[in-house]
């Protein structure tokens, strides 16, 4: 199985020196390489994809400010991108315009632009500037790098190089999976549940921990209270357990494969809703991860 993690990691670096940015953004960046939609964009360091909704891939980082979002639009000419542009960005979470003139973006392999946007995103007014990029065989793509108001005046200064950081290369079928392959490096899942009342209760945890080197930790706890009026008794056992971790399913359902040090293996089937990651139907909130890469 680590094998297999370490063939799939050893294709994203490929493609991604394939098609590797050549324009260096002004601090650490990491690569992000997307195969299902052709295209690979650098981003500051810790920079993760977090949602993927309404065809569009939102960028974000629990340490750093700004967000960059990507929405592949395949069979597009000019005229569209340019039609596009206008109309900005509208989704459930996004509602964004463009104003000003347009700039030319420089871009390997394929022609661009880019105007200046305002809008919401969450309900958080945001600025920054929004391009519109068309490569080979008219396949054309948004791509948003923006923050808040208050963040703009330290992001703006990576905004465009991010733009023009923008490389497509090749569609590979049947590799969605690979998204949240990414979308796990580094995350630290984490769910918590509590049921009772004031004199009886009980309450679980459980963390993962998913390391960029294709191993996990995972740490649950149990606890239960029980008393009445003048007494209160509470009791607490947790376990920890390790091993490691990959993606599977293809352009089926996208599952989460562990593998523990004792030999025992665990499926679970990867949702998204509202914030929340699923593991088959047990929500889990994104956290930041403190204990690996």
């Amino acid at each position: 199985m680590l094998r297999t993690l370490l063939l799939c990691l050893l294709a994203f670096n490929v493609f991604a020196e394939e098609h590797k940015p050549r324009i260096a953004l002004p601090e650490e960046t990491e690569t992000y390489v997307d195969r299902t939609a052709g295209f690979a964009i650098d981003l500051p360091r810790r920079f993760k994809l977090v949602a993927e909704e309404d065809d569009l891939l939102y960028f974000q980082s629990f340490e750093n400010y700004g967000t960059v979002i990507v929405r592949p639009m395949p069979d597009l000419t000019l005229s569209d991108i340019q039609m596009a542009m206008r109309g900005g960005v509208e989704s459930r979470r996004a509602k964004l315009k463009t104003h000003g003139s347009p700039l030319t973006l420089n871009l390997r392999g394929g022609q661009g632009m880019t105007m200046e946007v305002k809008g919401t995103i969450d309900d958080v007014e945001v600025t920054g500037y929004l391009a519109g990029i068309l490569g080979a065989n008219q396949r054309g793509y948004m791509v948003l790098a923006g923050a808040s108001l208050q963040r703009w005046g330290d992001f703006r200064l990576l905004a465009v190089p991010i733009l023009e950081s923008f490389t497509i290369g090749p569609v590979v079928d049947g590799v969605k999976h690979e998204r949240w392959q990414q979308r796990l490096m580094g995350a630290h899942l984490a769910f918590a549940t509590a049921v009772g009342g004031a004199f009886s209760g009980a309450g679980y945890n459980s963390d993962y921990f998913f390391c960029s080197d294709g191993t996990f930790r995972q740490n649950t706890g149990a606890s239960d209270s029980w008393g009445g009026a003048y007494y209160q008794s509470y009791s607490y056992s947790e376990s920890n357990d390790s091993g490691t971790w990959r993606v599977i399913g293809g352009d089926g359902v996208p599952t989460l494969s562990l593998s523990y040090k004792g030999g025992a293996q665990d499926y679970s089937a990867l949702t998204a809703q509202d914030g929340y990651i699923f593991l088959d139907d047990f929500p889990y909130q994104p956290v930041p991860n403190t204990l690996c890469e």
